[in-house]
């Protein structure tokens, strides 16, 4: 399986809610800005998947299994 994709998904997942617990995204005063803080590095975990894909050094099917199984470790 995708084991670069699945560290980074559990890693970057963790450090997503980690960051949303600290700043207190889901308070009741909304700022697009905190919410994009906590979206980056999930959108990194996604970069790092896709270059796996656009390398040839995976299949799709075994990426989009490392990220699910990423997303479940967190």
């Amino acid at each position: 399986m995708a084991e670069l994709s699945t560290r980074s998904f559990a890693g970057l997942g963790f450090l997503s809610w980690y960051l949303a617990g600290k700043i207190t995204v889901f308070d009741r005063r909304g700022h697009v800005a905190k919410l994009c803080i906590i979206l980056m590095p999930l959108l990194l975990a996604v970069m790092v998947a896709i270059s796996r894909v656009d390398d040839y050094w995976h299949h799709w099917q075994d990426v989009f299994a490392g990220g699910i199984l990423g997303r479940c470790l967190t």
